[in-house]
């Protein structure tokens, strides 16, 4: 059963905990040594080969290199239902050069007069959708075996379709069924993800009316009253081009599975092997097969060897719906692997690790928050499971070993999308001391959000939340923390919509912007002060900590900003200790 829920547990009045981070790290049932591969970096002298087979720079356009790595990489993407095509914006990267989108200014003017149609409509018809012509039915599809090879072919389209047609066995699609129903379509899908609609000869607009389950699928599998209001969406869509044309539809950039395996491609066929040290290790494969890409990147030669440099922990996409988080990962590599002055800093002084895609087969398959195993992959890092959570099983692993190696990371970040709030901030940790709970002068927590706050102007520091509650125990974050002392363990989340700050209040987050937000995280660790030991220095951070706490202390009557990494549902609730993956 899915794991989306409609509710945010920090909607609830929810106990703080109090324990401090536990320091045992003791591993049960877990070889531990099985995980040295992926840490060459603590040999010393330690000299790092993709593991991957890697080609020749390719003279090839940026653009044709990309969609022929891309075309390459989807063939060996396994998805359980067959895929017939691949999306042609996916090919191209998403260029996207069109001025950023205004945010849309709620209008209701013609709520009433939509409302009395739909109850005509319903008098007239009794609205049994049994009686109105399906044009898309998936499941009906299913059986049809896969297109091999898998081909961009929306360049390709010969004769226009006779009326309106509809796709979506492509990579991260999820249109169910295409009902047309009078004059608008309705269709049934999950959101976020894309489909596909072929405008017919003559077809100059349509309504769309999707129906999906995003509010009406909660975790428990059982009825409840709904006490709010219910919602309908519809939109309209203009095809401003001839008959025949291709439109992808999709509630947010897309960034798939393949594309992020052909990037992964580019960037190490592109790496400055002189300078950079970086490596492509598969790490596990997950419930359907595909393998999930583990990066190690730092400075091939630097003044501080290897083994002294502390980590940075970070990963992306546990919501295949979030894929913000992707873009602003791509934002994080491009940068780390560029010639800038700060890249050359951060990878001397860090090792990164990182794992841009923690649920490869939500992404592939269309899902919104789940995994194959119909489960919310963040509640489960607290006892993960190997046959049902292989990606947070192995990536707690890595966090087990660096702990076993006396090298827990420095810094651990897991990227979201965040659907209720604008701008970009951070959730942290802290335990509470009282009424001076962010008084504490020991706590270094909001140093990274401080650094934020002056570097990026779509920060919004007031937004930002270093509370605890019981709720969110299971999350990378709260399990980073507690079960590792990692004091610098944070969720980013960024808006799935906008600014209402900086120079881009009132738009929407393009990719550009996205990416930029990357760069921007990048800038701000690169200002981390640290001791000869690799740790946080508070004292050269004292000036920021109480400008950050000056600001916060003005809001500190303010409700808490709903979280999606607190999302309830049914696996919320459950043991929760240290050091333990199954």
């Amino acid at each position: 059963m899915s794991s989306q829920s409609t509710t945010s547990s920090e909607a609830e009045d929810h106990p703080v905990l109090a324990e401090s981070p536990k320091s045992d790290h003791a591993p049960e049932r877990v070889d531990l040594e099985a995980y040295a591969k992926f840490f060459p970096e603590l040999t010393e002298k330690a000299t790092v080969v993709s593991s991957a087979a890697e080609e020749a720079p390719s003279m090839e356009e940026p653009l044709a290199q990309l969609r022929r790595a891309f075309e390459h990489a989807a063939q060996s993407t396994q998805s359980l239902a067959p895929l017939v095509k691949l999306a042609f914006p996916e090919a191209l990267g998403h260029p996207h050069t069109e001025p950023l989108e205004v945010l849309h200014a709620c209008r209701n003017t013609d709520a009433r007069g939509r409302m009395l149609e739909e109850v005509g409509h319903c008098l007239e018809s009794n609205r049994d959708l049994g009686s109105f012509p399906v044009v898309y039915n998936y499941d009906a599809l299913v059986q049809v075996p896969p297109s091999r090879p898998l081909l961009v072919t929306d360049d390709r389209q010969g004769h226009p379709a006779e009326k309106l047609t509809f796709e979506s066995r492509f990579e991260g699609g999820n249109l169910r069924r295409a009902i047309q129903s009078r004059k608008p379509w309705m269709l049934d899908s999950s959101p976020v993800s894309p489909a596909v609609l072929g405008a017919g000869v003559g077809v100059q607009e349509a309504w769309l009316v999707p129906c999906g389950p995003q509010h009406q699928l909660p975790a428990q599998p059982h009825w409840r009253p709904d006490k709010g209001p219910l919602f309908t969406l519809s939109f309209m869509l203009r095809f401003p081009h001839a008959s025949g044309d291709v439109c992808y539809l999709a509630t947010a950039f897309p960034y798939g599975f393949s594309l992020l395996k052909a990037q992964l491609a580019l960037w190490l066929s592109r790496c400055d092997r002189s300078s950079i040290l970086m490596e492509r290790q598969e790490l596990c494969r997950t419930l359907s097969g595909n393998p999930v890409p583990l990066l190690t990147i730092t400075a091939a030669q630097s003044s501080t060897p290897n083994v002294m440099r502390p980590h940075v922990f970070l990963t992306a996409r546990v919501h295949p719906g979030e894929t913000n988080s992707s873009w602003i990962m791509k934002g994080i590599i491009d940068c780390l692997l560029s010639d800038k002055p700060v890249a050359q800093q951060l990878r001397s002084t860090f090792v990164f690790k990182l794992v841009p895609m923690l649920n490869p087969d939500g992404v592939i398959n269309g899902c919104h928050r789940c995994s194959l195993a119909g489960q919310d992959l963040n509640r489960q890092w607290s006892f993960p499971e190997e046959d049902t959570h292989p990606t947070i099983y192995h990536t707690k692993a890595l966090l087990l070993y660096l702990a076993h190696m006396g090298r827990t990371p420095l810094v651990l970040c897991d990227f979201h999308g965040h659907s209720r709030h604008f701008n970009a901030f951070l959730y942290g940790c802290s335990p509470p001391h009282g009424q001076a709970e962010e008084e504490d002068s020991t706590s270094g927590v909001q140093v990274l959000a401080g650094l934020l706050h002056e570097v990026s102007p779509g920060f919004a520091l007031e937004s930002c939340c270093f509370h605890v509650e019981r709720s969110k125990e299971a999350t990378a974050r709260v399990t980073g923390w507690r079960q590792f002392g990692i004091e610098l363990s944070y969720t980013y989340e960024c808006s799935t919509a906008g600014c209402n700050q900086g120079p881009n209040a009132g738009y929407h987050f393009g990719v550009a912007q996205l990416e930029e937000l990357g760069a921007q995280f990048c800038e701000a660790l690169a200002r981390l002060r640290l001791t000869s030991e690799g740790q946080l220095d508070l004292s050269a951070h004292a000036e920021l900590l109480s400008t950050c706490r000056a600001m916060r202390r003005g809001r500190k009557e303010e409700p808490p900003v709903e979280s999606t990494d607190s999302l309830e549902d049914e696996d919320d609730t459950g043991p929760s200790g240290a050091d333990s993956l199954a």
